[in-house]
């Protein structure tokens, strides 16, 4: 057989073997939970892959689509824990933080929806002191008139000084979708236990006067 052509096919074999490696560690990054919050931002990513190490040794692993999420979780007391949830949009954000100072993390993975409104959803879960996982409920914007009043989502979520933080701009009824005229109204929940799960339960909130909020 002719030598260049074995040399040839040598080098195509080690780079494809390369390449791939590459992209396996990529896909198994592992995020260190040593801070008191741990944040990705995802921007415009149909498909994601991320690990998180949290307090006790578990390990929060993430894995989205346009259309499902699956939350996997190693470590736990009684084996693997694996959620996967239908959604409707991308995932924007993933934070794992211990909200509420119980010695054990929460994974909170902010998604927004299709369409021009851009609606914020949550999908969160808390550890039970590692042995078990479970539910962290928001309460709907639209539940509470007052809230609601000019909500038309580009919701946008952070973590500050063991709150929630949930800020939307407020639509007056003449201003188009991209351009709302009202400010700013920022919710703060913080975490409590609840009969048959956890709850983030409405701290404070506050409106910031803009003449116009740039989107």
């Amino acid at each position: 057989m002719n030598r260049s052509f074995l040399v040839l096919v040598s080098c195509i074999l080690f780079f494809s073997c390369n390449n791939k490696s590459r992209e396996e560690r990529k896909s198994d990054t592992l995020i260190n939970d040593s801070t008191p919050s741990t944040s990705v931002d995802i921007v415009e990513e149909p498909s994601l892959h991320r690990k998180f190490e949290a307090k006790g040794g578990i390990v929060f692993e993430i894995v989205s689509d346009s259309d499902q999420l699956s939350i996997i979780t190693k470590g736990l007391e009684k084996g693997m824990d694996t959620i996967k949830i239908a959604i409707d949009g991308a995932i924007n954000n993933i934070i794992t933080t211990d909200l509420d100072n119980n010695g054990f993390s929460e994974i909170y993975c902010f998604c927004s929806s299709a369409g021009s409104g851009s609606y914020g959803q949550l999908y969160a879960y808390a550890s039970n002191r590692n042995k078990s996982l479970s539910g962290i409920y928001l309460p709907e914007i639209e539940d509470d008139a007052k809230l609601s009043d000019g909500y038309m989502g580009h919701d946008s979520f952070r973590i500050q000084k063991n709150r929630l933080i949930r800020s939307f701009p407020i639509y007056k009824e003449t201003d188009p979708n991209a351009a709302p005229s009202g400010g700013i109204r920022e919710i703060s929940y913080q975490l409590k236990e609840g009969e048959a799960g956890w709850v983030l339960k409405q701290d404070t909130v506050i409106e910031i006067k803009q003449s116009v909020v740039q989107q």
